[in-house]
C-alpha cells in the first residue's frame, strides 16, 4: 500500500471509524452501518485499484456479494462505487458519492450499537474521515480475487468511449461483467455521452449489451425500444409493464443510474429532439369518474400527449382507459405490481427511464388526477404560450404551487363538472409543489418534484420566472405565487368523496367495501371540517373560463366507440358503492365517540 497526501492508495482495506467501529453491512438488508461484526451483520471492505481518478468499490467481505447500499441511497450494488481523498490526518481517508460530491458522514458518538453512516453536504465543516486497515485476502475469500482483479483491470484502461466500445464489443467474461459495470460509471460524462450515441445507432452493440446485462432492464428495454421508436415515432396507445419491472420504483429515484445500461439510457434519452410542448404523465388507481373531465380540460389548455398509469383498477376504468386509449387520446400504460411495491414511483420511473413518447415533448408535467394546471388567460392563450414565455430565459423546470380547493359544502358527489360544483378554495398558497420539467433530463421523479443526475446544474424557476427557492425541502417552495400559474388541488371535494378516499385505494391497498367511518384519519377528518362551511374560503372560479373549450374536448372524448358505453358503467358501480357509503356513515355514527372529527363527519350524512 501507498500512502501519502498527494499520492494513490492502493490494496483492499477493512473500514473502521474515529471511535473505532468497523464498517458492517446488515447481512438481510444490505445496508451499511458502522458497528461490530456478528452473525447478522457482514463487514464491508474497501478496495482501492491503482487508478489516478481516485475511484474504489466497497464490497461485503462475506464472499457471497449481496447488493450494499448507504442509508438514503436508492442505488444498492455488489460492488458499491466511491470516490476518495485523503484525510486532514495520516492514514485516514474520506469517501464520496461518485457522482454528487456528498461526503460519506455518520455520528461516531451516538449511543447505542450501531451508527448508521450517509452521504451529506456538512456546508463548513471538516468531511468525516475514516482510517483503514490494510488487509490480504483471507482464505475464506478466494471468490473475491478474481473481482477485484477485474476491478483493477477496468479501471487501468483509459477513460475514453473508443476504448471502451471496443472491449464491449469483443466481449466480458462472466466473471468481469460485474466489474465492467460499476467501473464503467465513472467513465467522464462526454464519453458515456458519445458511446450512447454509438449504441442508439448501432442495433449489433444493442445485442451485444443484451448479452451481457441480460436482467438489466435498460439494457434489454429501454434502449432498444428508445431506438425502435425513433424510426417513425409512433403515439403509444397501450403499453403492460409487468411485475419484472418493480425495480424502477427505485432505480434511480436519487438521481444517479443504477447500472452503466442505465447511464447510457439517460444519455440517450438527451439525445431526442421534442416535437411537441407539453404532456402530462399522471398515475390514476379508481378515478374512473374524473377522467374525462380531467383529459378533456387539458386537452382544452392545449397539452399534447397525455400519458395514464394505471393498476389494479376495481372501478370499471380499465374498459374506459382502453376505449381512450384506442382511439389515440390518451396512452395508457398499465402495470402490475408485485406484493408490498409501489405504484406511483415504477410509473415515474418508467415515464422518465423508459417511455420513448414522452420524448416527442418538451416538456412534462407530473400531476395526478385531481390536480389541475392553471393560468392567468390574460397572460396566456393555452400551456404552449405559457411555457414559451418560460422559455425566454435559461430554465429546465418549473416549480407550480397548490391552490388547495374545499368541499364548497357539499356533502354529496353530483354529476356536475367538478370545476363547477367545486369553486371555494383555502384563502393561502399551499408551499408544495408540483413540477413541469424538461422532458429529457429527469432520471426519475417525486410526486412534487424530478430527480436529476447530482452532475447537472438544473435552473428550476417560479411560474413567475424566478428563481425557486426550496429551503424546507424539495418538495415546497421558499415563496409560494400564484398570479401566472399554478395548480388547482381538488383534494377535498364533497364529504361523501372525501370519504370515498378511504374506501377505495389509498397507495396499494384494495378498495374496502366495508367502510368503517372510525378507520378515517383524524387528522384528515379535522382538515374538512374546518373547511366544511367555513366563511373564510374564497370564491374562485377562474378556471370555468375554459369550459366551452373543455366541453368541445368532452364531445369528442364520448364520440370515441365505447366511451360512453364504460362511462356508464363506471357510473353504476359508483352509485352502487354510494348507497353504501352513505349508509355505513349514517348508521355508523352512533358507534363512534362523540366529539371526535370521525364523529362530526358521518353527522354531516345523517344530517343532509
Amino acid at each position: 500500500m501507498k500512502w501519502g497526501r498527494d499520492s494513490l492508495m492502493v490494496g483492499l482495506f477493512r473500514i473502521l471509524t474515529q471511535a473505532g467501529r468497523i464498517m458492517c453491512h446488515d447481512t438481510t438488508t444490505g445496508q451499511i452501518v458502522a458497528g461490530r461484526a456478528s452473525s447478522d451483520r457482514g463487514a464491508v471492505l474497501l478496495y482501492l485499484p491503482h487508478c489516478a481518478a481516485r475511484i474504489g468499490v466497497l464490497v461485503s467481505a462475506t464472499g457471497t456479494f449481496p447488493p450494499l447500499f448507504v442509508a438514503g441511497d436508492t442505488t444498492p450494488h455488489p460492488l458499491l462505487p466511491v470516490r476518495y481523498q485523503d484525510g486532514a490526518e495520516a492514514g485516514s481517508i474520506v469517501l464520496y458519492h461518485p457522482f454528487s460530491g456528498l461526503s460519506l458522514f455518520l455520528d461516531d458518538a451516538a449511543d447505542g450499537e450501531v451508527a448508521v453512516p450517509c452521504f451529506s453536504r456538512d456546508e463548513g465543516a471538516e468531511p468525516y474521515a475514516f482510517r483503514l486497515e490494510e488487509l490480504s485476502l483471507l482464505p475464506d475469500m478466494p471468490a473475491l480475487l478474481p473481482i477485484l482483479e477485474a476491478v483493477q483491470h477496468y479501471a487501468a484502461l483509459p477513460p475514453d468511449g473508443a476504448t471502451w466500445l471496443e472491449v464491449l464489443r469483443a466481449g466480458i467474461g462472466t466473471d468481469r461483467v460485474m466489474a465492467f459495470d460499476v467501473v464503467a460509471r465513472f467513465l467522464p460524462r462526454a464519453e458515456i455521452d458519445w458511446m450512447a450515441r454509438r449504441i442508439l445507432d448501432d442495433p449489433a452493440l444493442r445485442r451485444t449489451m443484451q448479452r451481457f446485462f441480460p436482467t438489466d432492464l435498460f439494457a434489454c428495454h429501454a434502449l432498444p425500444d428508445l431506438a425502435a421508436w425513433l424510426e417513425a415515432r409512433p403515439k403509444l396507445t397501450r403499453t403492460d409493464i409487468p411485475a419484472a419491472y418493480d425495480s424502477l420504483a427505485t432505480a434511480g429515484l436519487d438521481g444517479t443510474c443504477t447500472s452503466f445500461a442505465h447511464l447510457c439510457g439517460a444519455a440517450a434519452r438527451r439525445i431526442v429532439r421534442p416535437r411537441r410542448d407539453v404532456a402530462i404523465v399522471a398515475t390514476a388507481r379508481n378515478e374512473g369518474l374524473y377522467l374525462l373531465e380531467w383529459i378533456a380540460y387539458h386537452r382544452a389548455i392545449g397539452v399534447g400527449d397525455i400519458f395514464i398509469y394505471s393498476n389494479n383498477n376495481d372501478d370499471g376504468s380499465d374498459a374506459l382507459l382502453a376505449a381512450l386509449s384506442e382511439a389515440g387520446l390518451i396512452g395508457w400504460i398499465r402495470s402490475e405490481l408485485g406484493q408490498g411495491h409501489a405504484a406511483q414511483p415504477k410509473a415515474y420511473g418508467h415515464a422518465f427511464g423508459m417511455l420513448p413518447q414522452v420524448l416527442d415533448n418538451r416538456w412534462t408535467l407530473v400531476i395526478d388526477l385531481d390536480e389541475f394546471f392553471a393560468f392567468d388567460t390574460r397572460r396566456f392563450a393555452s400551456i404552449g404560450d405559457f411555457v414559451a414565455w418560460q422559455d425566454a430565459r435559461p430554465v429546465d423546470a418549473i416549480a407550480l404551487n397548490w391552490l388547495v380547493f374545499g368541499s364548497s359544502g357539499a356533502v354529496f358527489r353530483t354529476d356536475e363538472k367538478l370545476i363547477q360544483r367545486i369553486v371555494h378554495r383555502l384563502p393561502w398558497q399551499d408551499p408544495h409543489i408540483k413540477t413541469m420539467v424538461r422532458s429529457h433530463l429527469p432520471i426519475h421523479a417525486h410526486p412534487h418534484h424530478p430527480a436529476f443526475d447530482p452532475r447537472d446544474h438544473v435552473v428550476t424557476r417560479t411560474a413567475s420566472g424566478g428563481l425557486h427557492r426550496s429551503p424546507d425541502g424539495a418538495s415546497f417552495s421558499e415563496a409560494p405565487e400564484t398570479d401566472l400559474a399554478w395548480i388547482n388541488h381538488y383534494f377535498l371535494k364533497s364529504a361523501e368523496e372525501f370519504v370515498w378516499k378511504f374506501s377505495r385505494n389509498r397507495g396499494d391497498h384494495q378498495m374496502r367495501q366495508d367502510m368503517d367511518p372510525e378507520r378515517i384519519d383524524p387528522e384528515f377528518a379535522t382538515m374538512f371540517l374546518k373547511q366544511h362551511g367555513s366563511d373564510t374560503m374564497v370564491h374562485d372560479t377562474r378556471i370555468q373560463a375554459w369550459m366551452p373549450d373543455m366541453d368541445r374536448e368532452l364531445d369528442r372524448l364520448h364520440a370515441a366507440p365505447g366511451v360512453g358505453a364504460a362511462m356508464r358503467d363506471v357510473r353504476l358501480r359508483y352509485a352502487a358503492l354510494s348507497e353504501q357509503l352513505r349508509a355505513r356513515m349514517r348508521h355508523g355514527a352512533a358507534d363512534l365517540a362523540p366529539d371526535t372529527p370521525q364523529r362530526r363527519l358521518a353527522d354531516l350524512f345523517g344530517a343532509a
